[in-house]
C-alpha cells in the first residue's frame, strides 16, 4: 500500500500495477482490476470494477460493514468493456 500523487494504491500479489486505462473519470472512487473478487452474491474474474462516490466535494465515507446500504441507495451501470461501475452515496449520508 502506497500513496502515489494524492491517490491510495493498494496492490495485491506480485504483479506490477498498471495505470486505469482510460483514466477513471471519478474523484473520489475505489477501483478493483484483475484477479478474482466477491462482492456480496457478484462474483468477478478478471476484475473490473469501481465503486464511485456521488458527492465528490467531501471524501468517500464507504462502509466495509455496512456498504449494501451504499449499494441499495445508489445506482450501477454495466461498463462497455463488461466491468461494473456502482454510483453510492456516503455512508454518513444515508437515512439509518
Amino acid at each position: 500500500m502506497r500513496v502515489d500523487r494524492g491517490a491510495l494504491i493498494q496492490v495485491f500479489g506480485s504483479g506490477t500495477a498498471q495505470p486505469i486505462s482510460p483514466t477513471a473519470p471519478a474523484k473520489n472512487h475505489i477501483y478493483w482490476r484483475g484477479g478474482q473478487l466477491a462482492f456480496g452474491k457478484l462474483t468477478m474474474t478478471e476484475t473490473d470494477l469501481e465503486l464511485v462516490d456521488e458527492d465528490p466535494q467531501d471524501s468517500f465515507d464507504f462502509s466495509v460493514d455496512r456498504w449494501n446500504e451504499q449499494l441499495v441507495a445508489g445506482y450501477s451501470k454495466t461498463t462497455a468493456g463488461r466491468g461494473l461501475r456502482a454510483h453510492m452515496p456516503d455512508y454518513n449520508d444515508l437515512r439509518h
